[in-house]
């Protein structure tokens, strides 16, 4: 009108803007513009904000042979190019996953293959629900789901998308390669969070799947999930390591004696005084790497008694203290995650596994049991 160059209340409800995007090379042309003019209408008591805008993200660029995409160099690549083959919402997770954002990158497209793999699995765990009776992964997969939410979430907000998908790619697998050990309860509320953290990746498979478990409405205006910080536990990150890598190990071994199958195996654990050893460097290694000032320091605690095997055990672990970070659970933690998955170490090995404290066994290698690295005997 001929008072007001503009609707104030229309001004004040759409600006500032909460976040711009766009490429640097902007930052002299209109991002420049639109802050003289905000400033300018501001010095004339016409606005009541400084910046037109309250975050500012830049996408990195995106070269082809050589040369930034562009329709000048002829060497534009469209994601009908890629659907016509994996569908649209593959050509969508590989374009998000390939780099960061604000990272440069040249384009290949041979990663879309195992993309297109990833969504097939993803699939697959609504084609098939599970019915098994097995809980034994019920605790871990709360734990996975409710990081993955969190993980999810806070990259998303900082527009880390590909790590964003890294994480529920990695949910996926899990829930894939554990279903069978899953209640049908704990399954199935997984996967309906599962399909409205992916909606942002998998619009349209997400939309399916969440269908095909029952959801109600349109998962894109779902509520997003909320992590319960108490179904996290680290504790359970490191049980699974700890597993993993003892299987790695037992199966290494096997190689190298030339065994395909084994009538048993016996892991032998490390002892109570060696987990309080590593306890004890962790607090001290980072103040001083001086093996006697550690050594004397060791002699005034209740592993004064251990004297002999510890002059003999710190020079090495000083020289490799990766061991003793790498090492996260306590002893009575480390028992408890190997009698725990007991069951689960006899399936993948095949054979019956025996878990001896070392302290209790005469067999000569169950000295070699140190912390987060149980002694293997394989016959």
């Amino acid at each position: 009108d001929d008072k007001h160059a503009f609707d104030p209340k229309a001004v004040s409800h759409w600006m500032p803007v909460d976040q711009y995007i766009g490429g640097i090379e902007h930052a002299v042309g209109h991002l420049i513009y639109s802050r003289f003019w905000t400033k300018a209408l501001r010095d004339l008591g016409m606005l009541k904000f400084d910046e037109p805008f309250l975050r500012l993200f830049n996408q990195g660029t995106v070269y082809k042979d050589g040369h930034k995409i562009s329709k000048s160099f002829g060497n534009i690549v469209t994601q009908t190019e890629l659907s016509k083959n994996y569908g649209i919402d593959a050509a969508r997770v590989f374009a998000l996953s390939v780099a960061n954002p604000e990272s440069d990158m040249e384009w290949n497209d041979k990663g879309i293959e195992g993309v297109s793999r990833f969504i097939h699995k993803f699939i697959g765990l609504f084609d098939e629900p599970s019915s098994s009776k097995d809980t034994s992964r019920d605790a871990y997969l709360e734990h996975k789901l409710n990081q993955t939410i969190q993980h999810v979430t806070s990259e998303m907000d900082t527009f880390n998308l590909n790590t964003a998908i890294q994480h529920l790619m990695d949910l996926v697998n899990h829930v894939h390669k554990h279903r069978d050990s899953l209640s049908k309860k704990t399954y199935t509320d997984t996967l309906k969070k599962l399909c409205t953290l992916s909606s942002p990746f998998l619009p349209h498979v997400a939309e399916e799947c969440g269908e095909k478990i029952g959801g109600k409405g349109l998962v894109s205006l779902a509520s997003w999930p909320k992590a319960d910080q108490k179904r996290i536990d680290p504790t359970i990150d490191h049980t699974e390591a700890l597993i993993e890598q003892t299987l790695s190990d037992v199966r290494e071994i096997m190689q190298l004696v030339k065994r395909e199958k084994c009538s048993r195996i016996t892991l032998f654990l490390a002892d109570a005084w060696k987990h309080d050893l590593y306890i004890h460097l962790r607090e001290h290694i980072g103040k001083t790497k001086n093996v006697g000032q550690l050594i004397k320091m060791l002699m005034h605690t209740e592993l004064k008694k251990h004297g002999q095997d510890i002059a003999k055990i710190v020079p090495k672990l000083v020289s490799e203290p990766g061991k003793i970070l790498s090492a996260k659970l306590r002893h009575a933690e480390e028992a408890s995650a190997f009698s725990g998955n007991k069951a689960a170490l006899e399936k993948e090995l095949g054979c019956p596994v025996e878990i001896i404290p070392a302290e209790k066994s005469a067999e000569p290698k169950a000295r070699n049991a140190w912390p987060g690295k149980p002694a293997i005997l394989v016959v």
